[in-house]
């Protein structure tokens, strides 16, 4: 059997050894380098983040950050200034109870003709919200500076002063009306605070509440003569149509 022998390798030259170490500290510089790279991203993901941030609080207007609120911040304006009118609980009832009167007479005691048409101006609208808020004792809210103008296509704007320290920021709603099962309902369109404008989760949780509240006062206040079956919008003016519900005592 023929025997192996084991051969010793070279000894390394000095060119070898150095191309040895120059290719280790290549490698540990490029890894130094790897997760240099990943930090600054991950600084600069947070910095962009953080200033997002900065920005949409800024531009609410609760809040005054430097630099932030003169770039980010801007009040929205109402499509025009309304001043309050007779409110819509007691408009509503004069024109009722002046309806009912007429036809009363008219057909001897027997009401034959139910139908019913009601004029609401947006002055009567800003009255029934001025006071509804005035109500809730909400000493952040200018009751007094509230508003709802009435818009074509059965939309409505909402505008609220909200006071924050010395600094007021304004919110500004658009809302669809519609009648629903003789009643009114609305739908929120756009929400804006200041010039922030509200997702759908924040409108949800904190807008619509407080919509729903002011939509019930409303209804309250015509539900007990009428039943809503339609209704259109023209500038200033909400026209509703529908049907006497009162039951007459012979």
């Amino acid at each position: 059997m023929s025997r192996i022998e084991k051969t010793e390798e070279p000894p390394k030259t000095s060119s070898q050894m150095k191309d040895e170490v120059v290719e280790r500290y290549g490698d540990q510089k490029k890894n130094t380098h790897g997760r240099f790279s990943c930090s600054m991203i991950v600084l600069a993901c947070l910095v962009l983040f953080f200033c997002f941030l900065a920005w949409q609080v800024a531009a609410t207007g609760l809040v005054t950050l430097p630099v932030f609120t003169s770039l980010a911040f801007e009040n929205p304006k109402p499509v025009r200034v309304i001043q309050a009118g007779t409110p819509i609980e007691q408009l509503s009832e004069s024109i009722f109870r002046t309806t009912l009167t007429k036809r009363l007479r008219a057909s001897g005691g027997v009401l034959t003709d139910r139908s019913i048409a009601l004029a609401l101006p947006e002055s009567s609208l800003t009255a029934t919200l001025q006071n509804e808020l005035k109500k809730t004792g909400e000493t952040n809210v200018d009751a007094t500076g509230a508003q709802i103008a009435v818009l074509p296509n059965q939309e409505l704007e909402l505008f609220i002063p909200v006071k924050t320290g010395d600094h007021t920021t304004d919110l500004l709603m658009h809302v669809s009306l519609i009648a629903d099962q003789g009643l009114f309902d609305l739908k929120l369109l756009d929400v804006r605070l200041g010039s922030f404008h509200a997702p759908s989760v924040l409108v949800a949780s904190l807008v619509q509440p407080f919509v729903n509240r002011e939509l019930a006062s409303l209804n309250q206040s015509l539900s007990s003569y009428m039943h809503v079956d339609a209704l259109t919008t023209q500038d200033g003016v909400l026209n509703a149509s529908g049907t006497f519900t009162v039951e007459l005592k012979k």
